[in-house]
Parts: structure tokens; C-alpha cells; sequence
């Protein structure tokens, strides 16, 4: 149990995949998720959850989230609000505000890789730094996010993007196949145009499939491409993604954090082919979790999967191993979670 000066009951506030609803398949959602599976395990902890995209009305959504943590203020001691950016803007400092008028604290987590950017373009910015500095834990994805927000609050913590770790994904000796997938959302700034083309390159010899919701209109048309598998549960993804070798994400994405693909790809053995883009250079080791290319450049993601061989395979592999491990759901979010009942 917390102790005296700390807090067991938590309002958890996050967004969270909706069944049969595809386009609410992304790694933040994911990420809240494990939040949540893990939060089921601690016996020391009363949480109630709110889901932060309930309706598809963002509007909606908001005065639901606003009207529940009221309705329930009685049942938490601890708010913690889990945002992307709209979230961080609007979502964080009402639930802030209504956290110091009822004389509780609160918690913050941001996803992805552009929470100073929002900070400092928010027309309440002054706001905005209020809330952050009287947050009990600021928790950011990447390390430079941490260095950036340490100026604010030195409860500002690393809180990485995590999956769980793949039982047996490492129990039997893998041989390169020159297999390679492509999961996210399936729109131009993640790069699945330049993946695509990058195979065109390479030839027959070289498999190549992509997973993921169209995102956009002016990826409609892949959705017959042959290559096109389809959108997975996330409970799929492990063993699909075990049937590969290597994951190739060429993402410019604007928001990018810590891709939750990449996570999910070394939990089940898979080296990951990227750009060096935003964040990206913190997660992947060059030469022994991946390869960071240039933006844009399919000429190169071929030339680099082409000069791949056996040994080299199973080198990143061994690597891969031991560096998953700083990924991993449960020892990241029991972190987490003791800070919270502490603050």
C-alpha cells in the first residue's frame, strides 16, 4: 500500500483502442493499454479508468472525460492524464485546474516527440507551464523531451514506449530469410511509399508485406496493392511479426516519438530499418538493433538490405536480446506506477 504522504487511488485518463474501430490502432493507444494491463496486476492500487476517445466527437469526448473525473472526485487522490497533443493543450490543464480546486494532485505523460513545440505555440502557454511545473511526475517519451522539460519541473521522468516481451522469441535459432514488413498507419509520412519502391529495387528475391490502416486519401489506392495484408488486433501482432526478419519503417512522421512498431519489432527478435528522423536515433543502435538512413531515399534502404548477410543477421539478433529488455511493459510501467503512489 502507499504510504501516508503518498496516494493508492488514481484517475487514469487516456485514450485507448476501441474494437472495431481500426483507425484507433496506433502506439499511443497501444502504450495506454499496457498501462492498464498492468495497473490490473498491482493489488495496492484503486484506479478508475476514463477513456479520453470515447466518442467520435472530440467535444464530446472532452465534456465526457470533464464530467467523470467530477462526478467521481470522491474515489481518486491522483489524476493522471495521458495526452498526445491535442490532449496537452486543452485535455491536461482543465483536468489540472480541476485537480487544484479540489485539492489534489496531478500527473502528466506525453506521447511522442513534439510536447515542447505545443508548450511553447499554445496561446495559454503561461497556463500550460503552470500546470507542468505543479505536476507531481512530467513523464516524456525521449531523452531530449526530458533535458527540455527539466527546465520546467524536476519531477520530469523518461517514461519510454514499451511493449511485453515475446516468450520464446529468442528459444530457437532464426536463419535470414529476407523477409521484411512495414506496420503503421499506412500514409506517406510514415514512409510507406519509399519502403515500397525500395522493393521495387531489390527484386523478387526479397519478400516484403505492409500492415496498417490507410490513413489518408492518397494511400486509397493500396489497399490492392499485393503487398497489402491488411490491419491486425494488436494481440496479432507478435506472431505476425514473427514471421519476418527485419522491420522497415522510413518514417518523417512530424510527431514521431518512439515508434511503437520499432519496440514491438525487438521484442520479437526483429532488427528495424529506419531514418534518421526526430527520435529515432535514441532507440536504434546503428549496425546492432538497425540502420538509420536518410529521409526520403529509397535508393539507400535498398543498398542497405542488400549488403545484409547470415552473420550479421545473428549478430543484431544476439544484440537485440539484451536491448529489449530497457522496453519492457512491466518493469517500465512498475516504475512508473511506484512513482506515482509515492508523489
Amino acid at each position: 500500500m502507499a504510504g501516508q504522504s503518498g496516494v493508492n487511488r488514481l484517475l487514469v485518463v487516456g485514450s485507448s483502442v476501441t474494437e472495431g474501430h481500426p483507425e484507433t490502432i496506433g502506439g499511443a493507444n497501444v502504450l495506454m493499454g499496457k498501462l492498464l494491463d498492468h495497473l490490473n496486476t498491482r493489488p495496492d492500487i484503486d484506479f478508475l479508468f476514463v477513456k479520453a476517445n470515447r466518442y467520435p466527437s472530440a467535444l464530446r469526448s472532452l465534456l465526457s472525460v470533464l464530467f467523470k473525473a467530477w462526478s467521481s472526485r470522491s474515489q481518486w487522490d491522483l489524476v493522471f492524464v495521458n495526452v498526445s497533443q491535442r490532449g496537452l493543450v486543452l485535455l491536461f490543464p482543465l483536468l489540472a485546474i480541476m485537480s487544484a480546486l479540489l485539492g489534489k494532485k496531478w500527473a502528466m505523460r506525453a506521447f511522442g516527440a513534439d510536447a515542447l513545440e505545443v508548450l511553447e505555440n499554445t496561446p495559454w502557454k503561461g497556463l500550460l507551464k503552470w500546470c507542468v511545473k505543479r505536476s507531481v511526475l512530467v513523464g516524456m517519451e525521449t531523452h531530449a523531451l526530458v533535458q527540455d522539460f527539466s527546465g520546467y519541473t524536476q519531477q520530469t521522468y523518461w517514461i519510454p514506449n514499451v511493449r511485453d516481451e515475446v516468450a520464446g522469441a529468442f528459444s530457437v535459432k532464426k536463419t535470414y530469410q529476407k523477409r521484411f514488413v512495414f506496420m503503421a498507419h499506412v500514409k506517406r509520412s510514415k514512409g510507406i511509399f519509399d519502403a515500397l519502391r525500395a522493393f521495387e529495387l531489390l527484386g523478387a528475391e526479397y519478400t516484403f508485406d505492409f500492415y496498417g490502416p490507410i490513413a489518408e486519401e492518397a494511400c486509397r489506392k493500396l489497399e490492392t496493392h499485393p503487398s497489402y495484408m491488411g490491419v491486425l488486433d494488436p494481440s496479432e501482432v507478435p506472431e505476425v511479426l514473427t514471421q519476418y526478419d527485419g522491420l522497415v519503417l522510413p518514417t518523417f512522421y512530424e510527431g514521431e516519438g518512439y515508434p511503437g512498431i520499432v519496440i514491438e519489432a525487438y521484442q520479437t527478435g526483429l532488427f528495424c530499418v529506419s531514418t534518421q528522423w526526430r527520435s529515432l536515433p535514441e532507440i536504434v543502435e546503428e549496425g546492432q538493433s538497425g540502420f538509420l538512413l536518410p529521409v526520403g531515399d529509397p535508393e539507400a534502404i535498398a543498398h542497405c538490405i542488400r549488403s545484409l548477410d547470415e552473420e550479421q543477421f545473428e549478430r543484431m539478433r544476439n544484440f537485440i536480446q539484451g536491448y529489449r529488455k530497457k522496453f519492457d511493459s512491466q518493469s517500465v510501467h512498475r516504475g512508473l506506477v511506484d512513482r506515482l503512489i509515492k508523489a
